[in-house]
């Protein structure tokens, strides 16, 4: 009984340990140098800088394609290599993707990381409309061979006036990408990267720009002749910012018999309204400027296709913008944000606002004609550093960034009928009903076959029969004097020293018979078995009714001292030879 316990308290142990492991097998990382170099209330700064060195190796090769990407892409710009200047431009976005959208812990602020990736989405605009203004350029010139040729003088002056406003912007565009320059050069001191190549992209670019420039100087000629008086433009005022309007006004020359005629107004060499002119030949158009880039636009008038105005510009200034957020709220694992876009006093409308988290981009929206946007995320429980972005793109405006918030997403509260305060993650709860199953399966069988058995040898002695009417002895009890089988009558004699108590053949005979029946049962430490535990272990042997009656009549002698009966004594005797006789043979 007190191994069976023992058995049991290990199997319950090992069982506990498997479900305790279970439930950590969804998440068993519980300590590393990074977590802990980010931990709140446990500042290691060993942890710290190696975590920072190991992200830092990691992100380095990102960094350098996004500096030095640029210089191939502008030199195949330069030799008109549009597909392979493409491809270029594709892996030089996928970088900064790669960029925005992992958290990065680098040897760098907060506020240099942000600045490095803002110069990096500028540059990415300014190289894409650098090639597709180039490739623009060189339709251009084939297209003005083919009208002069035809003598499609309207057609020549138009794609004279693209021309001209294709040269401004890689002007303005140029300057861009300039000021760009300082914040690339120091990240690549910074991690030691070598910058050659994006420096000999500014000496490229600034090649593409004066030779668009010097082949524009004969169309500029044929600009300043053409005939002013047809159709006359003023652009007012010639600076301008986000939220300002621009006045277009004109006025028709040679209309006939006071009827109106109808103007094409263009703005960077598209197409943006056509209007009708007055009795007197004028018109004027408002241009409110919000989705247009910061640089100088190119303005002209078509009528008819083959009168053309005088052409004029205006200069749109990039100004600051100022994103605010108010406090953040926490409903049922959302999380509601609400804030503010504008630029001065002028609230700034369908502009995109991005919502993120420890640096990682959860939902963008966009403000509403009044310059607010509300949105709704679902959050994780945890801890974050919640913040709203503006990147600017496609407005004339400077990139801004709210204020950042704590904010703790809790635990949502268990379902209607789960145990409260307890939460079951599915693939734990798979894992530790496994282990269950197992260990159930593994310790039934090993409780099944850890009983001892005793197998009889073939060649046994027939073990002789019970006398009629002699109940057998069970375990634990006292057995009746016994009555001797025929085959066991008396006449075999008793040992010659056979005398009562301790001091007789007795504790011989007994360990002797101990030590037959533990064998048989493959007992390894038989010392400890008393007569009663010997008597029991035989099972449902056949040889168990003789092991019975030994030890009734050994615990008579030995443990009562009592004095047997001869016929007693010779009944012990008899049932010692028999068992012994069938464990080891009739020449024991």
């Amino acid at each position: 009984m007190r191994r069976k316990a023992v058995l049991a308290a290990g199997v319950a142990l090992g069982i506990l340990c498997l479900v305790l492991a279970g439930m950590q097998a969804g998440s068993p990382l519980l300590y590393s140098p990074a977590s802990d170099a980010r931990a709140r209330d446990h500042v290691n700064p060993l942890a710290l800088r190696t975590a920072a060195q190991d992200k830092s190796s990691r992100y380095v090769p990102l960094v350098a394609d996004i500096i030095q990407t640029p210089g191939s892409l502008v030199f195949n710009i330069k030799l008109k290599d549009f597909a392979s200047a493409s491809q270029d431009l594709q892996e030089y976005r996928n970088s900064l993707r790669n960029l925005d959208t992992l958290v990065i812990q680098m040897d760098m602020t907060e506020s240099e990381l942000a600045e490095f990736k803002r110069a990096g989405q500028e540059n990415y605009r300014i190289l894409a409309e650098l090639l597709n203004g180039t490739e623009r350029w060189d339709e251009l010139r084939t297209l003005e061979v083919r009208f002069r040729e035809s003598g499609d003088t309207g057609m020549v002056t138009s794609i004279t006036y693209e021309g001209e406003t294709l040269k401004r912007k890689m002007q303005d565009l140029y300057r861009d990408y300039l000021e760009q320059d300082d914040v690339i050069l120091s990240t690549g001191e910074r991690f030691e990267i070598d910058t050659a190549s994006y420096e000999a992209s500014t000496v490229d670019f600034r090649e593409i720009v004066n030779g668009i420039s010097s082949e524009m100087e004969g169309g500029g000629e044929e600009i300043a002749g053409l005939d002013e008086s047809t159709i006359s433009l003023e652009v007012s005022p010639g600076r301008v910012s986000y939220g300002d309007t621009v006045r277009m006004e004109g006025r028709v020359e040679d209309v006939v018999d006071g009827s109106p005629g109808e103007v094409v107004l263009f703005i960077d060499s598209a197409k943006k309204v056509t209007l009708r002119s007055g009795q007197d030949g004028y018109f004027s158009y408002g241009h409110l400027v919000e989705r247009d880039r910061a640089g100088t636009h190119t303005v002209f008038v078509v009528r008819d296709g083959s009168l053309f105005s005088t052409l004029e510009s205006f200069t749109v200034d990039a100004v600051p913008s100022e994103l605010l957020l108010g406090p953040p709220r926490v409903l049922d694992g959302k999380v509601l944000c609400q804030g503010t876009l504008s630029a001065g006093t002028r609230p700034v409308r369908a502009a995109p606002v991005e919502i993120a988290a420890d640096g990682k981009r959860l939902a963008t929206v966009q403000t509403g004609d009044d310059g607010t946007f509300t949105a709704e995320v679902r959050m994780a429980p945890g801890a974050y550093r919640l913040r709203a972005e503006f990147q600017g793109e496609g407005f004339p405006l400077l990139r801004s960034e709210s204020e950042p918030y704590e904010v703790v997403v809790p635990v949502p509260p268990p379902a209607s009928g789960e145990e409260e305060g307890f939460t079951v993650d599915p693939l734990s709860l798979l894992v530790v009903c496994g282990f269950l199953c197992l260990s159930g399966i593994g310790g039934f069988y090993y409780l099944r076959h850890r009983k001892h058995r005793i197998r009889l040898p073939r060649a046994a002695t027939p073990v002789p029969e019970s006398p009629p009417g002699e109940t057998p002895v069970s375990a634990g009890e006292q057995a009746p004097a016994p009555q001797v089988p025929a085959e066991l009558a008396p006449g075999s004699g008793l040992p010659p020293t056979a005398t009562d108590g301790l001091e007789g053949p007795w504790p011989h005979l007994f360990r002797r018979l101990r030590s037959a029946v533990s064998k048989a049962a493959s007992l390894r430490y038989p010392h400890s078995l008393t007569p009663r535990e010997l008597c029991a272990l035989c099972g449902d042997a056949r040889i168990r009714e003789f092991v019975c009656r030994f030890a009734s009549g050994y615990e008579k002698v030995v443990y009562a001292g009592m004095r047997l009966r001869r016929e007693e004594e010779e009944c012990m005797v008899q049932a010692y030879r028999t068992v012994l006789g069938v464990l080891e043979g009739e020449d024991h």
